[in-house]
C-alpha cells in the first residue's frame, strides 16, 4: 500500500453549504491526516472553487462547474487524463459513478462510495460496474449493503461500510451545557427540544407540534431550512396555536454545536414517505451522540445500525409511542444522562471522521 497512491475525485460544488459538500470536506480533510500518518500518499481533485480553509486538502483542476454533473464527470476526466496525473497503482475514490466506471474501463483501480439506489440507467451503469476487475464498493449502511448483495447474487467482492461520521473534537472543545445555556440565553425553567438539519417535507418534522402540546414547560427549535422550510414551519405552527417554538435558518456550525449542547433532548424524525429512508446513514446522529445530549429518534430503517434502546430512546409512528418515549426521557434524567454518555462512547469508538478513514485504508491494504 505504502508504494499506492490514494486519489479522491470530486465533481460536486465544494463551496454549497449543503451535506455532501460539507461531508466530502471533512472526509478528504481526515484522510490527508489519517494517510500522513500511514505513510501514504494521498490527493484530492475537486473542479470547483476550493473553499476557505481546505485549499491544503484539495487540488483544483480549474475548471468551471456545469449544472449537469455527468458533464462535470467528464471534465474531470478529460483534466486527470491530460495532465497524466492519474498512476494505474493509485486508488481512485470518488461518488461519482460515471467517472469510476470510465476509469475502470481503462483499468485503473476505483473504490465507488454508494449512497442509495439510482434511477433506471444509473443501475445499469452500477451493476456494469461492479462486474469490473478493478472496481470496489462501499456502502453507507449495512441494509444498502445487503440490498446490493441480495439484488446481485454473483457479487463476491468484499463491501465495506462507512456510516457518516463527526469531527469529534470540535464538539470536545465546545463549552458544557450550562456554559452553552447561558450563552444562549436560554431559560432553565423550561425543557428544550432541538432538531437541527433541513426540515424537508416527508421526513415528518410536523410531529414538533405533538412534542410542544405534551408539556407546558417544552420548547420546541428547529435550526436549518430555506425560506420556504421556515415559512411552512411558522405557518403550521400558528394554524395549531403552538407559541412554545421558533425556528432558525442556517447558522454557524459553532453555535449550531452549542445549542446540541444545551438542549435537554435532540429530535430525530423520519418515516417511510422519506425514499431513503431505510438505507440512509443521517449526518446528524453522529452530531447528535457526540454532543452528550439525549436522542429522541424514529425506530425506522437504517437509523437503528446507529442507535437503539441503550443509548437513546426510540418511537414507532404513532402518537402514544412517541408520547411514551418523549416522557420516558423527561421524566427519568438520571438514565437519559446514562444513554446520552452511551452514544457519546459509541461515536467516539465508531463514528469520527479519522476512524472512517482508517477502515477505508485498512480495506484497501486487505482487499487489493
Amino acid at each position: 500500500m505504502n508504494r499506492n497512491r490514494l486519489i479522491y475525485i470530486s465533481s460536486v460544488n465544494l463551496s454549497s453549504k449543503r451535506a455532501q459538500s460539507l461531508q466530502i470536506q471533512r472526509f478528504v480533510k481526515s484522510l490527508s491526516y489519517v494517510s500522513q500518518k500511514e505513510k501514504i500518499k494521498f490527493f484530492a481533485y475537486s473542479l470547483s472553487e476550493i473553499p476557505r480553509g481546505n485549499q491544503s486538502y484539495f487540488k483544483s483542476a480549474k475548471k468551471k462547474l456545469s449544472q449537469k454533473r455527468i458533464v462535470n464527470n467528464l471534465k474531470m476526466i478529460i483534466f486527470l487524463l491530460s495532465k497524466r496525473i492519474l498512476r494505474k497503482t493509485d486508488f481512485v475514490y470518488s461518488r461519482d459513478l460515471l467517472l469510476l466506471l470510465i476509469l475502470a474501463f481503462m483499468k485503473y483501480r476505483t473504490i465507488y462510495e454508494y449512497h442509495h439506489p439510482a434511477p433506471f440507467l444509473n443501475t445499469i451503469l452500477f451493476n456494469i460496474y461492479n462486474t469490473l476487475p478493478t472496481t470496489r464498493l462501499v456502502t453507507i449502511s449495512k441494509a444498502l449493503k445487503n440490498n446490493v448483495l441480495e439484488k446481485t447474487k454473483n457479487y463476491k467482492k468484499e463491501i465495506l461500510v462507512l456510516p457518516s461520521a463527526v469531527e469529534i473534537d470540535k464538539y470536545e472543545i465546545s463549552p458544557n451545557k450550562k456554559i452553552c445555556r447561558r450563552q444562549l440565553g436560554l431559560n432553565e425553567d423550561k425543557y428544550y427540544i432541538l432538531h437541527t438539519g433541513n426540515p424537508y417535507i416527508g421526513r415528518g418534522i410536523e410531529r414538533f407540534i405533538e412534542l410542544c402540546n405534551f408539556s407546558e414547560d417544552v420548547f420546541f427549535i428547529q435550526i436549518g431550512g430555506g425560506n420556504n422550510d421556515i415559512s411552512r414551519l411558522k405557518s403550521l405552527a400558528k394554524s395549531n396555536n403552538i407559541k412554545n417554538c421558533c425556528f432558525l435558518k442556517n447558522i454557524s456550525e459553532k453555535k449550531i454545536i452549542k445549542y446540541q449542547k444545551a438542549a435537554d433532548l435532540l429530535f430525530y424524525n423520519i418515516t417511510d414517505q422519506w425514499p431513503t429512508f431505510w438505507c440512509c446513514s443521517p449526518l446528524k446522529l453522529p452530531e447528535y451522540m457526540a454532543s452528550g445530549t439525549p436522542i429522541l429518534a424514529s425506530d425506522i430503517g437504517s437509523i437503528t445500525e446507529m442507535i437503539d434502546t441503550q443509548n437513546s430512546y426510540l418511537y414507532q409512528n404513532s402518537s402514544e409511542s412517541l408520547k411514551k418515549s418523549f416522557f420516558q426521557a423527561k421524566s427519568n434524567p438520571h438514565t437519559s444522562k446514562i444513554k446520552a454518555l452511551k452514544a457519546k462512547k459509541k461515536v467516539k469508538k465508531n463514528y469520527t471522521w479519522n476512524t472512517r478513514s482508517k477502515l477505508l485504508l485498512n480495506f484497501l491494504k486487505k482487499t487489493y
